[in-house]
């Protein structure tokens, strides 16, 4: 390992051969240069190269860039990475959020993050020509997801964190409800109930039908 515990070379031996190794690893790490370093700024953890030699044979594993490769200009963010699958982009806004992405397959994803959510969370991905579209309730939970086809599901909630209802995008609504240990959920004529002990450890799981929580039992499990 280098001064920063960052793994520099392995050495992988046969089973009958422990003086020479059958494969060597080495990586070599981002460290900027001039007064004004990654390293000065204690980014001292990406990975540049990854490399194998089996005694005659090298072969480069993976080799990234970071900060769109403007050395000591940007937080290290990954945005090009190649492998042996291709090449990987990336690219990020003010904020460190990945708003557009390619992949080896030259597949590019875009993702919007907006001030409505405080720049923390995506309200639109979009791979291709599919765009799926995401709002969020004040606590910044999933409230509505709508997809490629006009496929549309939504969540309720109690409060800003507990689900009080869920609709499918098939038109499945889905009921919850909430006591001190238990959570339940009833859809379609069909119930289930769990209990938690102090610690919020699964203690009993009971399944059911009809539209009463508790009444017309079928199935019941106890974890001790």
């Amino acid at each position: 390992m280098d001064s920063y515990g960052n793994v520099t070379q392995v050495q992988n031996y046969d089973w009958n051969n422990l003086t020479t190794p059958a494969k060597t690893y080495t990586y070599t790490y981002l460290t900027g240069t001039g007064s004004h370093t990654y390293i000065t700024d204690y980014i001292m953890n990406r990975m540049l190269t990854a490399k194998v030699i089996d005694g005659t044979y090298l072969l480069t594993l993976a080799t990234n860039a970071y900060d769109g490769g403007f050395a000591n200009f940007g937080p290290g963010n990954l945005t090009s990475s190649t492998t042996l699958a291709g090449t990987s982009t990336a690219g990020y806004d003010s904020y460190g959020n990945v708003t557009t992405s390619t992949n080896p397959q030259s597949v590019t994803t875009t993702a919007a993050y907006p001030s409505s959510t405080n720049y923390a969370a995506p309200t639109q991905f979009t791979v291709g020509s599919l765009t799926d579209t995401i709002s969020y309730n004040s606590f910044l939970a999933p409230a509505s997801n709508t997809g490629p086809n006009g496929d549309a599901t939504s969540i309720l909630y109690v409060n800003a964190a507990k689900p009080y209802t869920t609709t499918s995008a098939y038109g499945l609504t889905t009921y919850y409800s909430y006591t001190t240990n238990t959570s339940a959920a009833m859809a379609n004529g069909r119930w289930s109930r769990t209990t938690m002990d102090g610690l919020g450890r699964t203690i009993l799981v009971e399944k059911g039908t009809g539209s009463t929580v508790g009444v017309g039992t079928v199935s019941q499990v106890e974890t001790t």
